[in-house]
């Protein structure tokens, strides 16, 4: 499934929730289970496969229920995960506090929404944090804007341009919360999409210099902005899309020699690009390390298939995670795996435990 069939999965869909409370060891009758939409917990045609079962677990009235919740070995958040990289999990401002409770990570990645640059960032985020900050910027503003700083639209692009600078005063306002930042990373999915083709490589390089021009106002600013490696088939307003920036290594490694850029390294969005321009994942792997600032770590699939829990794809990890522990250990990284967050942050710590194996 692309990542756009996967969302559409999620919101047209529906779960099993809990209409009746149930205590771990009581049987499920069918009053205990309704229905109701988003999909992101178990699908309906399994409830008669429920009923009859103990309960794995208590459950509350509304608590989605989820196929983990069955799990021969459960896969709980630890304090103890340890790796040579900083790392974290990312979130959003309202499940920052339950999926942090009681964790020992260095980062906290938080994906931002525009409407997130209107709240007050005191109702979700005390004062002191520990952890060290990093942002994702919004894809999408007010009106289905999608942020491109590359529109060759200079209207559209100055108004991009103007959204990125809200998302900077934003982020200054949120690092008086986090004292042991210095310069966050913004990471930006920085634009350079089409509609119906890939464009060719001028208008890339083009493209690139204008980059250039718009970020250089930014460099005194309170953020470093690190573009993240793109798939070149993003999903967007229900459609596909082709992405021409931030896909070909070599063109990624010569943006940032050339004007001494850093990069957020996905390597699930690498994997599918390399994959359609068959070239050697290995070999971008070592060519990024000394240009990433931060990682993102997902499986993927193919040329579309993207963050993929870790073993579901085609990465091989027992070969890269070596290697990304060892090259890599000035980066930070959260894993970025589809929906990690739901189920308590269940995908999350599945990522962890799977990637300390490979150690």
């Amino acid at each position: 499934l692309s990542q756009g069939e996967l969302i559409n999965r999620e919101v047209l869909g529906k779960s099993i929730y809990i209409s009746k409370p149930i205590m771990e060891g009581e049987i499920f009758s069918r009053e205990n289970f309704a229905v109701t939409s988003p999909g992101k917990g178990m699908q309906p045609y399994k409830i008669d496969e429920l009923i009859g079962k103990p309960a794995p677990k208590n459950y509350e009235m509304g608590e989605f229920i989820f196929e983990d919740h069955f799990a021969a070995e459960s896969v709980t958040q630890r304090n103890n995960w340890s790796y040579k990289l900083k790392h974290g999990i990312p979130v959003r401002y309202h499940d920052y506090k339950s999926l942090y409770q009681g964790a020992s990570f260095e980062i906290v990645e938080f994906h931002l929404s525009y409407q997130d640059l209107n709240l007050n960032i005191s109702d979700f985020i005390d004062p002191e944090q520990e952890v060290e900050l990093v942002v994702h910027c919004p894809e999408l503003y007010p009106n289905d804007h999608i942020l491109n700083l590359v529109s060759d639209d200079k209207d559209y692009r100055k108004k991009s341009i103007s959204y990125l600078a809200k998302t900077v005063d934003h982020v200054n306002d949120l690092m008086a919360r986090f004292p042991k930042t210095r310069k966050p990373y913004l990471i930006t999915n920085i634009g350079g999409f089409s509609e119906d083709t890939f464009l060719p490589k001028e208008w890339r390089k083009d493209r690139y210099e204008v980059l250039e021009e718009v970020l250089k106002p930014f460099d005194d600013s309170c953020v470093e902005i690190i573009p993240q490696t793109m798939p070149p088939f993003p999903w967007h307003f229900g459609g596909q899309r082709f992405h021409n920036l931030f896909v070909d290594p070599d063109e990624i490694v010569q943006h940032c020699e050339k004007y001494k850029r850093r990069i957020c390294f996905d390597i699930s969005h690498t994997k599918l690009a390399t994959n359609l321009l068959k070239l050697s994942f290995e070999r971008a792997l070592i060519a990024f390390a000394p240009f990433t600032a931060h990682l993102h770590i997902a499986d993927a699939f193919e040329r579309s298939g993207e963050g993929l829990q870790i073993g579901d794809g085609e990465i091989p990890f027992a070969d890269i995670w070596p290697q990304i522990e060892q090259n890599f250990t000035h980066a930070s990284f959260v894993p970025e795996v589809w929906q990690g967050h739901t189920n308590s942050g269940m995908g999350f710590w599945k990522a962890f435990n799977k990637l300390e194996k490979f150690k």
